[in-house]
């Protein structure tokens, strides 16, 4: 949660990496030092920023035009809640939940304007 306020959106291979970092080698009392998380957090964010970037809407219209052949400028919701729940950095059933709800529309995705909202700053704010 702390991570994501400051816009910064790690996979969750990548969130876990992090943590083990912070975390080190006490795992006994589930207290983070302060000292400690800042200096992993402040190397992890200015030396590999390019890897926590939000995508852009390009980048985003690209991965959904994969799921649409036709070119019909939606993809099935169905599709879209099977692909994002099973695959690749799979989301939690909330996560789901939550991105179905800022989305569907007659049971389909249009893409477009979902890829805009996507790459807008303001998308968590909204619907998380």
């Amino acid at each position: 949660t702390i991570i994501r306020s400051l816009d910064i959106n790690p996979s969750q291979e990548q969130l876990r990496i992090i943590l083990d970092e912070v975390r080190g080698e006490d795992t006994s009392t589930g207290m983070v030092d302060y000292g400690r998380f800042e200096s992993v957090l402040v190397r992890h964010f200015t030396e590999m920023t390019p890897s926590y970037v939000r995508d852009t809407e390009d980048r985003l219209m690209r991965a959904f035009r994969a799921f649409d052949p036709d070119n019909k400028g939606y993809i099935d919701a169905d599709v879209f809640k099977t692909i994002i729940a099973s695959k690749g950095d799979a989301f939690r059933q909330e996560e789901v939940e939550v991105m179905l709800g800022a989305c569907v529309e007659e049971g389909k995705i249009f893409y477009e304007d979902f890829s805009r909202l996507l790459a807008e700053d303001t998308f968590e704010r909204k619907y998380v």
